[in-house]
């Protein structure tokens, strides 16, 4: 069997053109990224999900045997993903036979005019999902997942060679000057989010994203659709997972980012702490988070910053979640999502908190550039503008 060719699209993104791979398109359908409840096809008609198929890496539609409800009625078939639904006819998939069996074609974007909908060789109309305005994450955030993906299975990074001809205060320039990048990102998707929902429900939510991480950000967070904190709370970790039965991605996963394991500490702190949202936001206001990213990081951290990680451990989490994630979780959420609650500037927090999960790629990357070393602490910031930074050089 002959490997597939995969599709890719410039897309403007909020620093950029970027480039982004049908594959994106493929993992979020895969992992069931995506909001699922009360979906509607182009058409009109009331579709549900119980099964996204198998994966097809070969040549013919995306993925095969898929299980779906369309208007109450059983419908089993394969599933082609495209950028848009034009990329039908494009691709010659009315000619082909080996699309006759496709149930549903889904795209990301809605068509960009008036047009005939998708139909097979023998004359079969597969309706058309549209995705756009279900996903979980901006499409940048997506295709950011994507390239962390490949940064963890890379060796060497030719970006290295880059900036080992740069002085020193120019590396270092260059990387908060991205980290920044990153920050304005991460504040806008916090305000979009608030600007849909209140404030307990958006940390709901995204904390259970943060805690499901790329793998199975989609089914922790169609958990959290589903279950308002207070209900949420009346269940057991068992009764969720097994609940998203089938959903969860589990090939390769550490033991303690098991799903199952995640859910328990979360219920944790639904049990311990019913109103963390509100006490979150008041940990947002204390002094200790004002500081200047202009500081050295150690300054920053005794200064405030230390004191601030234990008490929103301690006092706002009650210690449902520790190490690495903890920090994951301040900084791709909670911090972002503080800033555009309280109107707080957060910056320099973001900027000097702890790392959280990155790839070993990178942190040899900042090592062997000399960002973090002697004086100069491994951070966040240091991280995220080698992050956006990789991103540009096209990883």
């Amino acid at each position: 069997m002959v490997e597939k060719k995969i599709h890719t699209v410039d897309i403007q993104g909020e620093y950029g053109t970027m480039t982004v791979s049908e594959r994106v398109l493929q993992k979020i359908w895969q992992r069931g990224d995506f909001l699922q409840e009360r979906l509607r096809t182009l058409e009109g008609q009331r579709l549900s999900i119980q099964s996204r198929g198998r994966w097809n890496h070969q040549e013919g539609p995306d993925f095969r045997e898929a299980s779906l409800m369309l208007d109450g009625r059983a419908l089993e078939g394969d599933v082609e993903v495209h950028f848009y639904p034009q990329d039908w006819f494009l691709h010659g998939h009315d000619r082909d036979p080996h699309f006759d069996r496709v149930a549903l074609h889904v795209c990301l974007f809605p068509p960009l005019k008036p047009q005939k909908p998708a139909v097979t060789a023998q004359g079969h109309w597969p309706p058309t999902l549209v995705l756009l305005d279900r996903l979980n994450q901006d499409l940048e955030s997506y295709a950011s997942d994507e390239a962390l993906l490949a940064l963890e299975q890379t060796e060497r990074l030719a970006a290295l060679d880059v900036m080992a001809v740069m002085p020193l205060e120019d590396r270092l320039e260059e990387l908060r000057e991205r980290a920044g990048r990153r920050w304005r990102q991460k504040a806008a998707f916090a305000r979009r989010r608030l600007g849909e929902m209140e404030w307990e429900r958006a940390c709901h939510l995204t904390v259970l994203e943060v805690l499901g991480y790329r793998r199975n950000r989609g089914p922790m967070a169609t958990l959290a659709r589903r279950y308002p904190p207070a209900m949420m709370a009346r269940l057991s970790a068992d009764e969720l997972y097994e609940e998203m039965t089938g959903q969860w991605a589990l090939a390769g996963l550490r033991p303690p980012n098991h799903p199952r394991r995640r859910l328990a500490q979360y219920l944790h702190l639904l049990h311990e702490r019913p109103d963390w949202p509100e006490t979150l936001r008041e940990w947002g206001l204390k002094k200790g988070l004002c500081a200047k990213a202009s500081l050295p990081t150690g300054a920053a951290r005794k200064r405030g910053l230390g004191t601030a990680r234990k008490s929103l451990s301690d006092n706002v989490l009650a210690g449902a979640v520790g190490g690495s994630r903890l920090d994951t979780l301040v900084v791709d959420a909670l911090l972002p999502l503080l800033a555009v609650k309280t109107g707080a500037e957060l910056f320099g927090a973001w900027f000097h908190w702890w790392s959280g999960d990155m790839p070993d790629a990178l942190k040899h990357f900042l090592a062997q550039a000399d960002i973090v070393g002697k004086g100069r602490p491994a951070a966040n910031g240091w991280s995220q503008g080698g992050w956006q930074l990789l991103l540009e050089s096209g990883l």
